[in-house]
């Protein structure tokens, strides 16, 4: 399996479980996968469950260091110094 098929079943295990509304077993599994994927520099979580999960902006920015975009905007510096 590539790694591309991997990322690729990994999303859908996330989707899934996501899906199921088990936001706060999801949330952690998801940031585990998603940092473990060294070129993620874009990520729009804005119409998925997650979204609402109390600092997941700070969480992302913490487990993703190399995220540049989050939901459409651009990661500034100010964004990384205030998680």
């Amino acid at each position: 399996m590539s790694s591309l098929e991997q990322a690729q079943a990994r999303g859908r295990l996330q989707q899934d479980s996501l899906a199921q509304g088990d936001k706060k077993f999801a949330f952690p599994f998801a940031l585990q996968v998603l940092s473990q994927l060294p070129s993620l520099t874009d990520l729009d979580i804005s119409a998925n469950p997650v979204a609402t999960v109390s600092d997941v902006k700070a969480q992302l920015l913490w487990h993703i260091p190399p995220l540049s975009v989050l939901d459409g905007e651009r990661v500034t510096e100010l964004d990384r110094q205030v998680f």
